[in-house]
């Protein structure tokens, strides 16, 4: 597993928060594949392409922290600083990572994101997307409960209607449309809770105004408009930081996509801890 990169000004370009507009893009770009990212908006990464077809519709992040009477999207936290990298200057050339960095108005807390993107070559359907976060209590005194979510809305093949969904072992969905197969795996951080639904199922109970908890419906669900969810729930003392570190992956599989994913996922999952 690779370790969680800390922001450094070096081979690196630097955002800090006093100079940001109100509305902040930033692509990655890998062999075939590009992936978009609106670091101060909900939209959050909207945009997964892999040989110029779009698999992303969203993917976004919400967390309640302390007495919070409501899930807030990391959009709302301050953004202090951004830091995009080219990891493969020697093979690629192009920025293909993205760090963020969160904190919360009161100071109470921090969210870190990192998230580096690898495409296949001409008509490879593959890619892969690495993604890390760390959530630290910034408080000098007092612990810090906290639950996080990750919200994903995948369109693969360009189609908001796929194949279906399953989460597996709570730490792995899997998803297809025909033969193409997504899947990610949670290599650090077991998720507390999850949720596979049809849309907006998740997305209403992340946005509602009252606490909300993801169900444990593990699926399958679909055909359809399918979305899914991680929750992770957490104490934090003073200074004390919690790892989520997990990996998406994209395939193209010769095998029907609803036969494959019990396969994909587990592999994907088995591989991801071995590392």
């Amino acid at each position: 597993m690779n370790s969680m990169r800390r922001f450094a000004p070096a081979a690196a370009a630097v955002l800090c928060a006093a100079g940001l507009a109100s509305a902040q893009q930033f692509t990655l770009n890998d062999g075939n594949a590009s992936a978009r990212f609106n670091t101060n908006t909900a939209a959050g990464q909207d945009q997964w392409n892999i040989n110029g077809t779009n698999q992303m519709n969203q993917q976004w992040f919400w967390i309640r922290a302390g007495t919070d009477t409501r899930e807030n999207a990391l959009n709302t936290l301050v953004q202090q600083m951004v830091q995009s990298t080219d990891t493969n200057p020697f093979s690629d050339n192009r920025v293909d990572t993205l760090a963020v960095l969160y904190r919360d108005a009161n100071n109470r807390f921090s969210v870190e994101t990192n998230f580096t993107l690898r495409g296949g070559n001409g008509a490879n359907s593959m890619s892969d997307l690495t993604e890390q976060l760390r959530i630290t209590n910034s408080q000098t005194s007092g612990n810090l409960t906290f639950s996080f979510f990750e919200y994903v809305d995948m369109n693969l093949n360009g189609d908001a209607s796929d194949t279906s969904l399953t989460i597996q072992n709570g730490r792995v969905a899997a998803q297809a449309d025909g033969s193409l197969v997504s899947a990610e795996a949670v290599v650090t951080g077991a998720p507390t809770r999850f949720q596979a639904a049809l849309t907006p199922t998740i997305l209403n109970l992340l946005q509602d105004a009252s606490v909300s908890n993801l169900s444990n419906a593990a699926g399958p669900v679909g055909p359809g408009d399918v979305a899914w969810a991680f929750q992770w729930d957490f104490t934090l003392a003073p200074g004390q930081s919690f790892l989520i570190s997990k990996d998406k992956q994209i395939s193209l599989v010769p095998a029907p996509g609803a036969m494959a994913l019990a396969g994909i996922g587990l592999l994907l999952s088995a591989r991801r801890r071995r590392a």
